[in-house]
């Protein structure tokens, strides 16, 4: 088995038990998950607001030669 073929395989192993995964999620595991979502968007206090990225709109080409 060369390398290329091994690492062949390993993929479709990953692939077929992501699928797995996947068709084995059902409804009530989704709403659990969108509840778990909503409660650590909650309790995260500002621990991650730097990730809150604001932008200013650019200056335009006349403000940039008349600043």
């Amino acid at each position: 088995m060369s390398q290329t073929h091994r690492q062949e395989v390993y993929d479709d192993n990953m692939r077929d038990s992501n699928w797995k995964k996947v068709i084995g999620i059902d409804s009530t595991k989704v709403a659990r998950w969108e509840l778990d979502v909503l409660k650590a968007e909650k309790e995260r206090g500002e621990a991650l607001d730097i990730y809150l990225l604001t932008m200013d709109k650019a200056p335009i080409l006349a403000e940039v030669h008349t600043g």
